[in-house]
């Protein structure tokens, strides 16, 4: 239930504030032969974590869809962001899902609190034709 409700609230920021990293609702051309719709979002889930979703829908089904990295960044002390942990599909394989049309996955970042955070993320798809990879900034967040 609980992980139902941050879906639920992670959706709701995606349409209210991240135009970049949702759908686009004007019509135009499809600018991917692998990606419908991209949607990223970080939430803090307390103690310091950030969780960080990742919503991809393929216009086809691909053999691999989800993320291939995600960056996590941490706010400085001069107010710039520094790269502190990298997940990668190659350590983490539940990065990926095989066989779909859609990729819905998540990780989770133990970071310190009261800190400020995003993530930059890779939504990935492959096929038997070939691999694509579009990064996208989540929002900020407070650990």
């Amino acid at each position: 239930m609980k992980k139902k409700m941050l879906s639920l609230l992670c959706v709701f920021v995606i349409i209210m504030g991240l135009p970049a990293t949702a759908c686009a609702s004007e019509v135009t051309p499809r600018a991917s032969d692998y990606f419908s719709c991209t949607g990223v979002c970080a939430v803090a889930i307390g103690g310091g974590k950030i969780l960080v979703e990742i919503d991809v829908d393929a216009t086809h089904m691909m053999d691999e869809v989800g993320a291939s990295y995600v960056y996590i960044y941490e706010q400085q002390s001069d107010g710039t962001y520094d790269v502190v942990y990298t997940f990668r599909k190659s350590a983490y394989p539940s990065m990926i899902v095989e066989d779909s049309f859609f990729g819905y996955v998540d990780v989770t970042y133990q970071g310190i609190p009261g800190h400020r955070y995003y993530a930059y993320v890779g939504c990935y798809a492959k096929d038997s034709n070939g691999a694509e990879t579009l990064f996208f900034s989540t929002n900020s967040v407070v650990a």
